[in-house]
């Protein structure tokens, strides 16, 4: 009795050296999964910084040029409209000139906001969006319903995380345009102490959630897993939820750094 016990208790003690040897073993796994978790978020936010740099370096680099050019050449087509005796055919052809101009003046705007809204770094994350809302109703044949809570229009958050609400509503509000089929949309934006939640609901044609995890790898909707990892790469969170024919919504959770 004394063997067989004393046999029980090395084979206890070897079995529980050989756990302790595997849990070890796990947490070393887990922690290496978690270093290198760490260090793709890091590359992952420092390339949406280098593209926001570059974005802005864009923008800069069309609003200084051909937008100022596009400027000064409608100034002058008035001025020759106005001072110069031209014939009535010619008054025509300039009026229809400075049409065109104005149109590529508009879309050249239209080019360097969504590059860097200038708005968002001048005037702060809620009338940067309210001044988007406006331009989107204006352009397309959609009305936005637009919901604030616990946010005004004075207060500021850390570059990146406007950076990535104003970014996350304009690629909502994109979809909307683009798959839904919906001339309405709703946008609620609650703020509180530790984070932003944002929400864009249409109620358009929806689509099969379960394609959701494709998207990846076709390279279909690429603005919304670009979006995605935007916001994990903040400690945030993107949730689609969607009904065919009674349409979508997505929600995004930002920390406030």
């Amino acid at each position: 009795m004394i063997s067989s016990q004393l046999a029980q208790r090395l084979i206890t003690t070897f079995v529980i050296k050989e756990l302790s040897k595997e849990i070890k073993e796990l947490a070393q796994r887990s922690l290496d999964s978690q270093r290198r978790t760490q260090g793709l978020q890091g590359i992952t936010t420092s390339l949406f910084r280098s593209l926001e740099k570059e974005r802005k370096s864009i923008a800069c680099e069309i609003h200084d040029g051909p937008l100022q050019l596009g400027l000064d050449l409608n100034r002058w087509l008035k001025s020759l409209v106005e001072e110069c005796p031209c014939n009535a055919k010619t008054v025509t052809a300039l009026s229809h000139m400075r049409e065109l101009v104005e149109d590529l003046n508009f879309q050249l705007r239209l080019i360097c906001n969504d590059l860097r809204p200038p708005s968002l770094t001048d005037l702060g994350l809620l009338l940067a969006i309210e001044l988007m809302c406006e331009e989107i109703m204006q352009k397309e044949l959609l009305l936005i319903s637009l919901e604030i809570e616990g946010i005004s229009r004075e207060e500021r958050f850390e570059e990146e995380v406007e950076l990535a609400a104003y970014r996350f509503l304009q690629e909502g509000i994109t979809n909307v345009v683009k798959h839904s089929g919906s001339n309405r949309l709703k946008i609620h934006i609650e703020v509180n102490k530790s984070r932003i939640e944002l929400t864009v609901r249409d109620s358009g044609k929806g689509f099969d959630t379960s394609k959701i995890e494709d998207w990846s790898l076709t390279g279909a909707h690429f603005g919304i897993v670009g979006m995605k990892e935007r916001l994990e790469s903040l400690g945030g969170d993107l949730q689609i939820i969607s009904t065919l024919h009674l349409g979508t919504m997505l929600k995004a959770t930002i920390p406030i750094l």
